[in-house]
């Protein structure tokens, strides 16, 4: 299968920047009411929109559009979000490719199923217009990062100068985060049953005390309060983590106990790389703390 070169998708992306596109996305729906309705919202915000009814013509796109996204059903006529998830990663130059899938149906099931196949996230339609834009903003930003380390590491592949991937070995270490101590403790303890890392617990106000540079985690994984207003002070801590030396690249997954759009996108804008809305489910944080910690090795 041809594919197009990191080099070549970068220039495209300059290209686009500079006529004042956000990023292109592709949005795979076999309903084209559904197509246009998710389009308008897009567009709406400046980003470059293409369209694909299954899997397979989501797949064609892929190889010359070069997405910064894809947002697809969980159910089209030959396969659906997952399909296209796992065809991506099959293929180096577009395996950092996210993939977002959308479903009318509640079925936690069905979502640790797609995590699984490595989608980043399923949101339920009607989706809230403010966390659709916070989520594919990050992992826009996400997906730009990526894609200049690949352009990089395929210059240095040109010249010669690559050096072979290294191993990773070591388990990934993962820092439960939260301010109240009783559910902390609960929750690392069900955790701990499911998660293949060494898994680790703070309060917020001793995070920072935690992270030197010689013991950083993979992955933080900060639960906020009920309380709305305590939760977002707490977001803060996102900023601090991308401030600190030690912590700017570790990967950040957002838990809020009371979904609340406008602050999950917030924790989004604020560099958190994944975000769960219905409150703590452990095999699902699970598969994402997973997910996180392999996309920090990549980078590493």
């Amino acid at each position: 299968m041809h594919t197009q070169s990191a080099a070549w998708n970068g220039f495209i992306k300059t290209c686009r920047e500079a006529e004042g596109v956000q990023g292109t996305i592709l949005i795979v729906n076999t309903i084209a009411t559904n197509r246009i309705v998710l389009k308008v919202k897009l567009k709406k915000a400046f980003y470059d929109v293409v369209q694909a009814g299954s899997v397979a013509e989501a797949m064609e796109i892929v190889q010359t559009s070069s997405p910064d996204l894809v947002i697809a059903a969980q159910e089209l006529t030959d396969g659906g979000a997952s399909d296209i998830a796992r065809r991506l990663s099959q293929t180096p130059q577009i395996a950092h490719i996210p993939v977002l899938a959308t479903t009318c149906r509640h079925d936690p099931a069905a979502r640790l199923d797609a995590l699984a196949a490595g989608v980043r996230d399923v949101l339920i339609q009607p989706v809230d217009e403010t966390l659709l834009l916070g989520r594919v903003r990050g992992l826009i930003r996400a997906h730009n990062a990526d894609a200049e380390w690949q352009m990089r590491g395929d210059t240095r592949h040109a010249l010669e100068l690559s050096e072979p991937a290294a191993a990773f070995d070591v388990q990934g270490r993962c820092l439960l985060v939260c301010s109240d101590r009783t559910l902390l403790r609960s929750q690392g303890a069900l955790l701990r049953k499911v998660l293949r890392a060494d898994l680790g617990q703070s309060s917020t106000s001793a995070l920072m005390e935690q992270i030197t540079f010689d013991r950083v985690p993979d992955v933080v994984v900060l639960i906020l309060p009920r309380d709305l207003a305590t939760a977002a002070e707490e977001l803060r801590l996102i900023s601090t983590l991308r401030a600190s030396a030690p912590a700017r690249h570790v990967g950040i997954i957002v838990v809020q106990l009371n979904e609340d759009a406008v602050l999950g996108a917030t924790a989004l804008d604020l560099g958190a790389d994944d975000l769960m809305t219905h409150g703590i489910e452990v095999r699902e944080l699970s598969l994402r703390i997973a997910g996180a910690m392999r996309r920090k090795r990549v980078s590493d």
